[in-house]
């Protein structure tokens, strides 16, 4: 279940079957296969890998943070950039990355604690800035009331039967599209916005956690 949200290939084929808007994505398992593709995406898209934080083979952990290089413009460049990513990082090898399309928006969120499958709260944000700028943490958001978004998030965290914490990200088109991006079940680095917004997920949690 823990990988059913955290791992971006599994969550993007629990996606299929909801009722939820999302980003074209798809997931070779080769550069032949990106190459074999690349004319059923509109542009640009983005090759993400599976995991946000990756085991090395010393037993260590690095993350696999976005730049510019996982970005591509065009058709023609899409197996090479591929190619690129897969020898520039042996992570990706053995989970080889999903390529997905960008949707241009602001990035949203509803996060908040579940149980069973259902929120016991939660709590609406939109990012502001972040840093570094070309693709990092938020480093300022605000709350927000987004109710088509709480609505796909809750068909989410039903999928999931999800219990505990739990961070849905969105991007809101220009259209006011809610596009689900992807599922953090642990607790996230802007959890302090939904506190001071009267969500407390860590006492939420606690309590969840002790049965009172």
């Amino acid at each position: 279940r823990f990988v059913a949200a955290n791992n971006k290939k599994s969550l993007a084929a629990r996606l299929e079957d909801l009722p939820v808007a999302t980003p074209y994505t798809r997931a070779p398992e080769s550069t032949e296969e990106a190459a074999a593709m690349s004319d059923d995406f509109s542009y640009p898209v983005v090759i993400k890998p599976q995991y946000t934080t990756v085991e090395r083979r010393d037993g260590t952990y690095i993350e696999a943070r976005i730049s510019d290089e996982n970005y591509v413009q065009d058709p023609e460049n899409l197996a090479a950039r591929y190619r690129d990513l897969l020898e520039n990082h042996s992570y990706l090898r053995s989970d080889p990355p999903i390529v997905q399309e960008v949707v241009p928006g602001t990035v949203m969120a509803t996060c908040g604690v579940a149980d069973g499958g259902e929120f016991l709260e939660y709590f609406q944000e939109e990012r502001l800035r972040m840093f570094p700028v070309d693709g990092g943490s938020s480093s300022l958001r605000q709350g927000v009331c987004r109710p088509e978004m709480a609505e796909s998030a809750r068909r989410v965290v039903a999928a999931l039967e999800w219990t505990g914490p739990i961070y849905i990200e969105f991007i809101r088109s220009q259209d006011g599209t809610c596009y689900v991006l992807e599922v953090n079940g642990r607790y996230w680095g802007s959890v302090g916005c939904a506190i001071h917004g009267g969500v407390n997920v860590p006492t939420l949690h606690y309590r969840q956690l002790k049965g009172v």
